[in-house]
């Protein structure tokens, strides 16, 4: 136990450890985002397909979800970026 350094100091390793998987954890929850959106393009394709949905709401439906998508996918490279410069340091 005494060589044992306790959370946050000196090396910084606790901190370091509990931040890594604070990423993880933002990493897996805009994974299930994405996921979610995924099935929601297939179902508005689903309805489209057989005509529950007009054009136009397809089409700005699409949109929303590519933009959305396009956001947390930036987002996730962020804190993927961030993880290879901490490992690094």
């Amino acid at each position: 136990m005494a060589d044992q350094v306790p959370f946050g100091t000196e090396t910084g390793r606790g901190h370091r450890e509990e931040i890594d998987k604070i990423r993880q954890e933002q990493l897996e929850r805009i994974q299930g985002q994405l996921k979610t959106l995924a099935h929601r393009m297939v179902k508005i394709r689903r309805s489209h397909r057989k005509g529950l949905y007009a054009d136009k709401d397809f089409r700005d439906e699409k949109k929303a979800i590519t933009e959305k998508a396009q956001q947390l996918q930036e987002q996730a490279q962020r804190l993927k970026d961030e993880r290879d410069s901490a490992e690094q340091v």
